[in-house]
């Protein structure tokens, strides 16, 4: 580097004194000289070229031994002349020009045919709405303009012109691919047409297929005309075609997937339709058909989605203006008649009156906003643009009337007498101004021949006339000239297509054999010259791209207006000139389009006259001063140098006015040294090359030229890859890997360059390759569709350029062994530490839930890393758009008489599956769940791949628990799923939980005989069988209660009620021959699955074992029956539980009871009542009552209140009877004890709130006497139960012995009674604190044995302490620690009452 220094020292001397030392770079001896023509003495030369053959034939002459200070000459552009093309002049032929007109976009020389890429066609996109810029075009700063020629056309997006479709019988507007563009619904009648018969089809546009049609799909025969609405809300527009005649809609659903119209589905209408439409008329976002017919009919058919049906006609009549008539409706028009506004329906009527209906409140409502003389030959249409309806119509008296919305919700209507055909005319805004036109089909006559135009499309404005008389009118005469789109035009509809904002023009038209849709915008072109704003030039009419007849719309300039605006700036303005002197201005101009499409611009022709002055160059001669120069050679007379002109093209120019000015004297031209090139530095990023000392190259040294090229390829010397006055380069514009020749050589003045050093070539190392990336994490992207990672990592080292990301399969630590490009994901620039990645190179989505392992990778800017790399994972994606968890099961158990039940000796088999968008969830837990008030259990358990899971799988109930037996009634199953959200390698999937009850039931098996004998008496007994095939539960049978009845004839002659007792039923009673026993379960309880519930028994007659037969000589037989009866059953009593109050003096109503013989004979039947207290019920007289056979009655008890309720307690009382019944007739008798119950209400007591001081004592009854009568009984009960426990053990003792009675001398009591009514609930604890011992002789309990066994023994007690024991438990009730009441009776009997009973038991050990 010392050297270098040294170097660039001695360069900066050479510097300061270079001027100084030039003057001795010549021998002059002060004398100078100029040159101005050429050889042969010829100011002027004309240049005739051949094209692409070099023509010298022009010569310089110039005088030896002298030194040239300057040397210049012209060659003049004439745009008179014919152009050659590219021009250049090589004067030493070595590839070096001297001058050049050959530079990218410079076109022919004098006539500019190129932009500046070269190009000579352009085609400019414009987007409706904004000016569009055209490339440039280059000339000659300062030139003269000649010509100004460019063809200029306009092809919009839709390559409009006419689609050979056939004959199109109507047409509608409408979007039937969801794209928000009008699309076109054709139908026709033609079979020719179609070959479907009447068909429709459908025809859209789009950027990539242009202007299509649909195939044809057939629909109603008679169809002639359609609508479109969107019927099922998915978007796209549906169509309905209407055939009056036959009163049919056809509607046809658009397929989402092919985009055609699906097939036919009738529609009747209501009858005698007179006009149909096809529109959301009740606003729930579904189409439906509304329809007018005679008599004021006004109909409307709903279409449901949910059941994808349509709804029956719901009609209503229409009056119109006369309430009293109904009005004679004639057309039908749906829409919105204020913006914003729901679609209601205008109807028209005979007269040319119109008026609203609409849906309101779920029916058709008529409203009051008319239309009055709306007229005839209407038309509808967006009159104001301001969204609604608005109609024109012809005004009976002629002209037109205009009827529009108000924004108040008012008709505002226009008449005037101007006249306009109405006759499938449409008011649409044609040219995109923001103004109506009213647009009217004028057919023309037809010629047949197609390449005629007959028929056109005239224009009258829509516009609102200011003033008293003011109002909406239509122009009187045309407001645009008529326009000829095709031949034969018959209807005509505006809608945009593509979206651009401007209406396309859709007609049907043609004639002979070319008939169809003819489609184009009325288009507007502009062109503005100079760009500042103003409309140079423009353009209307129809255009297309030339494809479907429509040719792109021309912009012409017949005054030119190019040529006058570009004059006169062709000498301002900016410029760049090139390294041969010529400086050339661009010019742009804008162009914009009502529309979106593109401009086409081609033949360019700009003529223009230049004068190019040939002087200085790019190369090492650097100007034609220094060729000169280096022309001088010894020697005498004139050098001639030749001017070697070329050409692309024949052509021919002047050259003129040569200026050269020299002194007398050589140059010195002695060739300097030839550089010697060697490397001084290689890195990946630099190639230092260096050379001799500067001064090594002498005082005329200008500069260094280096030059570089692949390594192979010739060194082009017009081709400097860099300049230095230095004597070494720096290259840092290298490629890693690349190799390069590298040569140079030093420039000196007049042109003069050493000799090209040798060359050296250098191969650029690659860098060092970046280090591993570490801190790699992935992680499923968050509430995403699935299939896409986040990833993050850690920077880098400082030479990475991009990280690439590589998603496996499988774990990688090895670049070059594992990672493919199918596994590339995608790359950031080094500021970026993180991604979002969801595909690989191999266009591979990633599958949710498989293993993946990320891994980064650092490259630098020639794509150089680390072979190691650091893997994450494994890491999952996961869909987590929650899914909607289908669970199911399936139940299965006893099935008896059609219907699932559980039965304890019965299988069970509860499976549940689960599902999620109709795929199998595996591995997720499930929950069963059975409860029942006896038995509750959880089961759990994981679905498998099917998702499957099999909960209980049981051969029979009772192995899931013993408890099962005793299990009947209702079982809740419950199941359910808990939903996942936080597993990786599913889904999310919302819960679900499923709930059944099935019952558990008992098998009963019912036996018994079909036939019963009767006996002599007619009486009859059966046992009937009630078993369970589980023994286990035929407790459960025992109560259940069957119901009988015997008929005869139909006629009931007797009947009872049975229970189940030690699994039998036994019916006792008479019956007589031809008679039907019929049994059947009473209030069965709903467990009970019994196998015969209801069946009949028949009686067979008595057969008589003792006979007397009376043999006679015929053999007959003689029997003689006698019928008594054997058996007697008691009446039975059934009384209700009746309440009366505690009060004495209460008034108490008769107990009523039925009583009911059941015997088939007469009865006497006697009823005793058991002692009572201070409430008693009596019968009066006390004689046998006579009981019919079968007979069943009423019988009233009286209630007698002896003494106020004081030492009773509220609640149920027990009254107990005997009853004996004794037939009338035969010596059977029959006694039955039971009992009634009654219910003491609870005593009200009233706190008086007297002032004591002011009470007066009110006499009261003494109740002494009645108390000791009562205590007395009560001592002499207990002495005669003493005496009977005191008394010594006798086997042969006899209760029944008078003997014994007498003996002991009891005092005469009154019979004990089966069953005693506690007087108190004092608890055991209370009893013994008042001083009672009878807790301890009261047993402890039904747990505890309450009567202990002592040997056989009796503890005895004296009569003292009996007695004082009676005191202290008068009371008589203790509560053991069970909570059990007991109570011990007069004669001994122990009671007792559970917690929850109202009845007492008697305690038998």
């Amino acid at each position: 580097m010392q050297r270098h220094k040294r170097g660039a020292v001695f360069l900066f001397i050479a510097l300061l004194v270079l001027n100084s030392w030039s003057a001795v770079l010549v021998s002059a001896n002060g004398h100078t000289g100029s040159l101005n023509t050429f050889a042969g003495g010829f100011a002027n030369v004309d240049v005739t070229l051949q094209g692409s053959v070099i023509d010298n034939t022009s010569v310089i002459e110039i005088p030896r031994n002298v030194t040239f200070d300057s040397a210049s000459f012209f060659i003049k552009a004439d745009a008179a002349e014919t152009s050659p093309g590219s021009v250049w002049l090589d004067i030493d032929q070595d590839g070096s020009n001297e001058w050049a007109f050959t530079g990218a976009g410079y076109g022919n020389f004098a006539h500019q045919n190129t932009f500046n890429d070269s190009s000579t066609y352009k085609v400019i996109p414009t987007n409706g709405s904004n000016w569009s810029t055209s490339d440039p075009i280059l000339l000659p700063h300062a030139a003269s303009l000649y010509t100004a020629d460019l063809n200029m056309s306009f092809s919009p997006q839709i390559g409009g012109g006419m689609l050979q479709l056939g004959h199109i019988s109507d047409m509608v507007l409408g979007d039937v691919n969801n794209d928000s563009n009008e699309d076109v619904v054709l139908l026709s009648q033609l079979n020719n047409t179609t070959g479907v018969g009447t068909g429709i089809s459908f025809v859209t546009w789009n950027a990539t297929n242009g202007l299509t049609n649909t195939s044809w799909t057939a629909t109603c025969d008679n169809a002639t005309y359609s609508n479109v609405a969107d019927m099922n809300n998915d978007g796209l527009d549906d169509v309905a075609t209407f055939a009056l005649n036959e009163d049919l809609a056809c509607i046809h659903i658009t397929n989402t997937t092919t985009g055609l119209p699906g097939p036919l589905f009738e529609l009747d209408l209501y009858g005698d339709a007179r006009d149909a439409g096809f529109a959301d008329f009740n606003n729930d976002g579904y189409a439906d058909v509304v329809s007018i017919h005679p008599n004021g009919k006004f109909s409307f058919r709903a279409y449901s989605n949910k059941s994808s049906s349509w709804g029956n006609n719901v009609t209503t009549t229409l009056y119109g203006e006369d309430p009293l008539s109904a009005a004679n409706l004639s057309q039908l028009f749906l829409g919105s008649i204020r913006f914003g506004f729901n679609i209601s329906a205008v109807v028209i009527d005979n007269d040319g009156d119109g008026f609203e209906v609409k849906w309101f409140q779920n029916a058709i409502l008529e409203t009051t906003n008319d239309l009055d003389d709306l007229g005839y030959n209407i038309i509808c249409g967006d009159i104001d643009n301001d969204g609604d309806m608005d109609f024109v119509s012809r005004r009976a008296s002629g002209g037109t009337k205009i009827t529009r919305m108000r924004t108040s919700g008012t008709w505002d209507t226009d008449s005037s007498s101007r006249q306009a055909n109405l006759i499938n005319a449409t008011i649409a805004d044609h040219d995109g101004d923001g103004n109506n036109s009213l647009m009217m089909i004028s057919p023309g006559v037809s010629d047949g021949n197609a390449s005629t135009v007959e028929g056109q499309i005239e224009f009258k404005d829509i516009y609102y006339r200011s003033g008293w008389n003011g109002g909406w009118r239509v122009t009187t005469s045309a407001s645009h000239p008529d326009t000829h789109p095709w031949s034969n035009p018959q209807d005509i509809v505006l809608g945009d297509m593509d979206g651009d904002g401007l209406d396309e023009q859709i007609i049907i038209a043609g004639e002979g054999n070319i008939t169809g849709l003819y489609i184009s915008a009325w288009h507007t072109i502009e062109l503005d010259i100079n760009k500042d704003g103003i409309t140079d030039l423009n353009a209307t009419g129809y255009a297309g791209d030339g494809a479907l007849g429509q040719e792109p719309l021309e912009l012409t300039d017949p005054f030119g207006e190019m040529y006058q605006i570009l004059s006169p700036q062709m000498s301002v303005g900016g410029y760049t000139t090139d390294g041969y002197g010529i400086s050339m201005s661009e010019y742009t101009f804008n162009f914009s389009a009502n529309s979106i499409g593109t401009f086409n611009l081609s033949q360019l022709d700009f003529g223009y006259n230049a004068d190019f002055i040939v002087d200085t160059n790019p190369h090492s001669s650097g100007n034609l001063t220094n060729i000169f120069n280096q022309r001088q050679t010894g020697g005498v007379g004139l050098i001639n140098v030749p001017l070697a002109f070329n050409s692309t093209l024949a052509g021919n120019f002047t050259i003129s006015s040569l200026a050269a000015e020299y002194q007398d004297g050589a140059p010195n031209l002695a060739l300097p040294p030839t550089p010697i090139l060697v490397v001084d530095q290689l890195t990946s990023e630099v190639v230092v090359l260096e050379w001799q000392d500067v001064m090594d190259f002498g005082l005329d040294l200008v500069e260094f030229e280096i030059f570089r090229v692949d390594t192979g390829d010739p060194i082009d010397l017009n081709a400097v890859f860099s300049n230095t006055p230095l004597n070494l380069t720096m290259d840092s514009s290298v490629t890693y890997g690349a190799t390069y020749d590298y040569a140079v050589r030093s420039l000196h003045t007049y042109g003069v360059t050493s000799n090209l050093s040798a060359i050296v070539s250098v191969t650029i190392p690659y860098p060092s390759p970046p280090s591993t990336i570490t801190g790699v994490t992935a992680q499923d992207t968050p509430n995403d569709g699935g299939g896409s990672l986040d990833i993050a990592w850690l920077a880098g080292d400082d030479t990475i350029t991009e990280y690439q990301i590589y998603i496996n399969t499988m774990n990688t630590s090895n670049l070059s062994s594992t990672i493919t490009s199918a596994s590339y994901s995608g790359s950031t620039t080094p500021d970026i530490l993180n991604a979002t990645v969801s595909c690989c190179a191999a266009d591979s989505q990633l599958v949710d839930g498989t293993a993946y392992w990320v891994s980064v990778i650092g490259y630098d800017s020639i794509g150089n890393t680390t072979d190691a790399v650091q893997a994450y994972g494994p890491v999952y994606t996961r869909n987590d758009t929650i899914r909607p968890s289908d669970l199911t099961w399936n139940i299965s158990a006893n099935d008896h008489q059609q219907q699932m039940h559980l039965e304890a000796a019965g299988p069970l088999d509860v499976n549940l599956n689960l599902m999620a968008d109709g795929l199998p969830i595996e591995g997720e837990q499930l929950w069963v769940k059975m409860e029942h008030p006896l038995y509750t259990q959880n089961f759990t358990g994981t679905t498998d791949a099917n998702g499957n899971w099999q909960a209980i799988s049981v051969a029979e109930l009772s192995e899931l628990s013993s408890v099962m037996f005793g299990v009947v009634g209702d079982v809740e199953f419950s199941a359910g799923y808990e939903g996942s959200s936080d597993n990786i390698l599913l889904q999310p999937i919302t819960n679900s939980t499923l709930n059944q009850t099935i019952s558990s039931k008992v098998h009963s098996v019912v036996t018994a005989d079909s036939t019963i004998q009767l006996a002599e008496d007619n009486s009859f007994s059966t046992i009937i069988q009630v078993d369970s095939p589980t023994v286990e539960q035929e407790f459960l049978l025992e109560g259940i209660q069957y119901s009988w009845e015997i008929t005869a004839e139909g006629d009931l002659t007797s009947s009872g009620t049975e229970e189940v007792k030690g699994g039998e039923i036994e019916i006792i009673g008479f019956a007589s021959e031809n008679t039907v026993l019929r049994v059947w379960t009473l209030n069965a309880p709903s467990w009970l699955d019994s196998d015969n519930d209801n069946f009949t028994i028949s009686f067979l007659a008595w057969v008589d074992d003792t006979v007397t037969n009376n043999e006679t000589g015929n053999e007959t037989q003689n029997n003689t029956d006698t019928w008594e009866p054997t058996t007697i059953s008691s009446v039975t009593l059934t009384c209700p539980i009746q309440n009366y109050l505690w009060a004495q003096n209460a008034t108490d109503t008769p107990l009523v009871c039925t009583i009911t013989n059941p015997n088939p004979f007469e009865v006497s039947v006697e009823i005793l009542l058991g002692d009572q207290g201070a409430i008693e019920f009596t019968l009066g007289t006390q004689t046998p009552y006579i009981f019919a056979a079968n007979e069943s009655t009423t019988m009233t008890f009286s209630v007698i209140r002896n003494g106020p309720s004081t030492g009773l307690f509220a609640g149920d009382m027990n009254v107990p009877w005997t009853i004996t019944s004794t037939a009338t007739e035969w010596s059977l008798e029959d006694t039955d004890i039971g009992e009634f119950i009654w219910n003491l209400e609870s005593e009200i007591i009233v706190n008086s709130g007297t002032d004591t001081n002011n009470t007066t004592p009110t006499p009261t009854k003494s109740n002494t006497p009645m108390i000791i009568g009562i205590g007395a009984f009560i001592v002499l009960a207990i002495i005669a139960g003493a005496v009977i426990v005191l008394r010594p053990k006798d086997e042969d003792f006899d209760f029944e012995d008078e003997d014994w009675v007498e003996e002991e001398e009891l005092p005469a009591t009154k019979e004990p009674s089966t069953s005693a009514v506690p007087k108190t609930n004092k608890t055991l604890d209370e009893l013994k604190a008042e001083g009672t011992t009878i807790g301890e002789d009261a047993p402890a309990g039904p747990s505890s044995q309450l009567f202990d066994e002592v040997d056989g023994g009796t503890e005895y007690h004296s009569e003292d302490e009996e007695v004082e024991q009676t005191e202290q438990s008068s009371d008589g009730i203790t509560v053991d620690e069970n909570g059990t009441e007991w109570y011990e009776d007069e004669v001994g009997v122990w009671w007792y009452r559970e917690q929850g009973w109202q009845d007492w038991a008697e305690w038998q050990d």
